[in-house]
């Protein structure tokens, strides 16, 4: 069973400002387990399923190798995604 959590904030609860544009807008430390057996690369998008109008996506992540199980927190990646 592939498990992803944040250390910063509680299941179901709001994400902490400083993770916010209303705080210090970094990216929230994250850790999982699980990952399949096989796995070649993992990817992570942060999607916000609240917003107004639509879903709104934050940032998206790939490329992550299998052998990691963990972000810090205000991970630098190599490029943005916009």
């Amino acid at each position: 069973k592939f498990i992803l959590s944040s250390p910063a904030f509680e299941n179901h609860a709001f994400i902490p400002k400083t993770y916010t544009c209303w705080g210090k807008n970094v990216s929230l430390p994250l850790k999982w387990s699980g990952t399949p057996r096989g796995t070649v690369s993992l990817a992570l998008l942060l999607i916000d399923e609240d917003a107004p109008r639509q879903q709104w996506y934050h940032w998206a992540v790939f490329n992550i190798p299998p052998s990691l199980s963990r972000l810090r927190a205000n991970a630098q990646f190599a490029a943005p995604i916009h």
